[in-house]
């Protein structure tokens, strides 16, 4: 049984910035990227086989983890006055994401000043520091580190609801377990509803798995 968490990380972008197109988003019925891309490229009409739902996934990765608009262009292998006109709809489109980056940078300059280090502080407390010059980072940290904190303490929560003897390997936002087969069903669904958050983010944190016949590596073939 492997269970993933459903785009974490953009889930806490909309969570930390409250930007209310994201947000919109993912309180939508279709598909998150799909819905932005409509948003940047202004066309209501754009399907999921549309490139440019995956020109607007890398343009939110990128964001998130601190790349700018050349990394972007590299990555995504267009040019990169295509990717600046993106990531300019992106900011005006949802312009929270930004105004969350700028307002983690000035906290860290003002620590920095104060303290002589730039740093966050995450939900559960633990103290973060930037590399020197490099406070832009930090929204990749607060975004990453929490999302980590989600997924350990719902390695805890699996344990404690008696699934823990099942539990084989965490990758990166993947929990693997080994179930019986005809238990396989059931133990994917508990393990959804008792990990799925409705109540304490401004989006759900959802998760989201299958039963897999055979061995893990399989699903990968």
């Amino acid at each position: 049984v492997s269970v993933d968490a459903d785009q974490i990380e953009a889930r806490l972008a909309a969570h930390f910035s409250q930007d209310e197109g994201l947000k919109a988003a993912f309180l939508s019925d279709e598909d998150f990227f799909v819905h932005l891309a409509r948003g940047i490229f202004r066309d209501p009409g754009l399907q999921k086989s549309d490139k440019r739902r995956q020109l607007t996934k890398g343009v939110v990765y990128g964001k998130l983890y601190g790349a700018g608009p050349e990394t972007m262009a590299k990555t995504a292998k267009v040019p990169f006055e295509q990717m600046v006109e993106v990531v300019n709809g992106f900011d005006t489109t949802f312009p929270g994401v930004r105004m969350l980056q700028k307002a983690i940078e000035n906290v860290a300059y003002q620590r920095k000043r104060e303290t002589g280090e730039g740093f966050i502080i995450t939900p559960m407390g633990r103290r973060l520091p930037a590399d020197d010059e490099r406070e832009y980072t930090l929204v990749n940290y607060l975004i990453q580190a929490h999302a980590a904190e989600i997924f350990k303490q719902n390695l805890v929560k699996l344990d404690a609801i008696g699934l823990g003897d099942y539990l084989m390997l965490p990758v990166h936002d993947e929990i693997v377990m080994d179930v019986p087969r005809d238990e396989g069903d059931e133990v994917l669904t508990l393990a959804i509803e008792s990990m799925n958050d409705a109540d304490n983010y401004f989006v759900p944190i959802s998760w989201s798995g299958e039963v897999i016949d055979g061995a893990w590596g399989s699903k990968y073939e």
